[in-house]
């Protein structure tokens, strides 16, 4: 069931990015990728590294980890978006594709092993986390974004009514509703400016500054998955302790979600 859960996923995230492909905007901008990072890590850090973006999607981190200067780019993804990924970053001639799980990232000489909004979907995460551990160069670093449990009571109770009618319906009816939902949520962002409301940070950092194209795809991603977990703090820390990372560091992005930087040991014995 465990397997069929994942495969299911896949398949939804592939036909979502063939969907929503564009990659601009503050969506695709390097101050999104620094109010990821938080205190933890700048982004200047990605100059001249080798980086592995897990879980890429339709490639927006790609251009973001180009413009800072990285210098090679490894795109792991395992649908069929690998082919809007390659269409969006045609340009660029230091990014290699592998349409793969995160279990089976090539053996490479990586500094950044980076994963947004990815490993929370994947329903037995210990082996990608122990691949992504084996990869990294002695003290290279992996950066996990994740979908938080704290302060998200009644979110999560809403999402999880609304995905047992939604995780199952076509994309194009799935497509309007979300349209349709572009609307409320501008609604309860402006009531939020004013009232002490759940997400009232993310809607002000991050809703705010995207287009109703984002935001559209911001609801989609939220409602078509088949699988997400939200972690709780010490979840977070504990997925990369266990398969050996050290100085992990955490920051609760918005108060709703978690970005956990871990350090691969320069001596393992």
């Amino acid at each position: 069931m465990t397997k069929k859960v994942g495969v299911e996923t896949i398949q939804d995230f592939g036909e979502q990015f063939t969907a929503y492909s564009k990659t601009s905007g503050y969506f695709g901008s390097v101050e999104i990728l620094q109010d990821v990072l938080g205190s933890l890590m700048k982004v200047s850090d990605f100059s001249g590294s080798s980086v592995v973006d897990l879980g890429s999607g339709s490639g927006r981190w790609v251009k973001i980890f180009h413009k800072l200067g990285a210098r090679k780019i490894t795109v792991i993804e395992p649908s069929n978006a690998i082919e809007v990924c390659k269409k969006n970053n045609a340009d660029l001639d230091n990014v290699t594709y592998h349409q793969t799980t995160g279990d089976k990232i090539p053996d490479g000489v990586y500094d950044v092993v980076y994963s947004f909004g990815v490993i929370h979907h994947i329903p037995e995460p210990e082996p990608v986390m122990l691949r992504i551990f084996q990869v990294l160069s002695p003290g290279g670093k992996a950066v996990i974004w994740l979908y938080g449990r704290e302060n998200n009571g009644l979110y999560l109770t809403l999402i999880a009514f609304l995905r047992i009618l939604t995780v199952s319906i076509s994309h194009s009816n799935l497509d309007k509703i979300s349209a349709l939902m572009v609307h409320l949520v501008r609604f309860y962002s402006r009531l939020a400016k004013n009232l002490s409301l759940p997400l009232k940070d993310y809607m002000a950092t991050v809703i705010d500054k995207l287009d109703n194209y984002d935001v559209k795809h911001v609801i989609y991603d939220q409602l078509n998955p088949h699988y997400a977990k939200y972690y709780r703090r010490q979840e977070g820390i504990d997925l990369l302790e266990k398969v050996g990372f050290e100085k992990v560091k955490v920051y609760h992005r918005g108060n709703y979600s978690w970005t956990v930087i871990g350090e691969k040991p320069n001596s393992i014995t």
